[in-house]
């Protein structure tokens, strides 16, 4: 008698299991998609920053004390600004890529993608972005804003 109960017990608990298992890949597939359009793979072009600021260290001998710092918060900075163009971009140009071999099988064209997420994740590395340069200099925070 105890073990239909037992075998529907396990059925429940397999299919409860499950149902957590897809819902975790669900939300890693969601989050691979959203991540995507911020083009991290792109922040590798970010390192062609190192010989402007390395000339500018030459040509301006007067060095602040955290220079080293400043410079990777400076990298990190760009990096998400940049994201956050290629984020607002990407979303912006949904209704033209449908008509592109390729862009068209992008998230943002195939409707995977929220609305309200997508803005969320352009503030969030916009705003990221721009707080940092806060904290390197007012020059970098000018500069900085030009690029949004």
């Amino acid at each position: 008698m105890n073990e239909p109960l037992a075998e529907y017990t396990n059925t429940e608990t397999q299919l409860r299991l499950s149902r957590e298992d897809s819902l975790k890949d669900n939300f890693i597939t969601k989050l691979k998609l959203y991540l995507s359009i911020a083009r991290p793979d792109h922040w590798v072009k970010h390192i062609f920053i190192l010989p402007g600021i390395i000339l500018a260290m030459l040509l301006i001998p007067v060095w602040s004390a955290n220079y080293k710092s400043n410079i990777i918060l400076g990298l990190i900075s760009a990096c998400l600004i940049a994201s956050a163009n290629y984020i607002i971009n990407e979303w912006l140009d949904a209704e033209f890529d449908q008509h592109h071999p390729h862009k068209s099988q992008r998230a943002a064209v195939s409707g995977q993608l929220k609305a309200s997420v997508v803005y969320l994740e352009y503030f969030a590395c916009a705003i990221s972005g721009i707080l940092i340069a806060y904290f390197i200099s007012t020059l970098f925070l000018i500069t900085s804003l030009t690029f949004l």
